[in-house]
């Protein structure tokens, strides 16, 4: 009988032991695991991060580009329509001065509204220009740039809203 029990506990401690050490072994690969899984997941975040900063720099050229040609095409549209109206003004003073009226003072507020178109169309042109210079790879230390081109494209625009009134005030004259 004492065989029987010896035996059988030399058999548990001898199973006991090759349990502790799967356990230590499982335990040892379910760590290096959880770095494996850490370093990889570290490693998709760089990327990540490095594929949304080219991706960011690929969306602002392409936005800056467009903010420049929609500008040039308005800036483009209301010369081109205010020079008209200077022109069909400019025939209706003439045509006015043959029949003897005095015109002297609606052409001087024309000529004025002419300079200012003028003056509108070089700061829209300018303003075109900055849009374009800005780089897109380098937009954070533009940022003063950006605003510089910004506020002139807002001067372009209020140039040409002073001409279209100096145009209005020359209408009145005529009338």
């Amino acid at each position: 009988m004492k065989k029987i029990i010896l035996a059988s506990l030399l058999l548990i401690l001898s199973t006991s032991t090759t349990h502790a050490e799967e356990d230590r072994t499982l335990r040892e690969t379910r760590v290096e695991n959880r770095q494996e899984v850490r370093e990889e997941v570290k490693e998709n975040r760089e990327d990540m991060r490095a594929l949304r900063a080219e991706n960011r720099q690929e969306v602002r050229s392409v936005v800056a580009e467009n903010h420049a040609n929609r500008l040039e095409r308005r800036f483009k549209f209301y010369y081109d329509r205010l020079s008209g109206i200077a022109a069909r003004l400019q025939t209706r003073l003439d045509t006015l001065k043959s029949t003897g009226k005095d015109v002297s003072t609606a052409q001087t507020k024309l000529t004025e509204a002419k300079t200012k178109l003028e003056s509108a169309k070089n700061l829209g042109a300018q303003s075109v220009a900055a849009f374009r210079a800005i780089d897109p790879a380098k937009f954070e230390e533009q940022k003063v740039e950006a605003v510089a081109a910004r506020d002139l494209a807002n001067q372009a625009r209020t140039a040409f809203k002073d001409a279209l009134v100096l145009f209005k005030n020359v209408l009145k004259e005529v009338k």
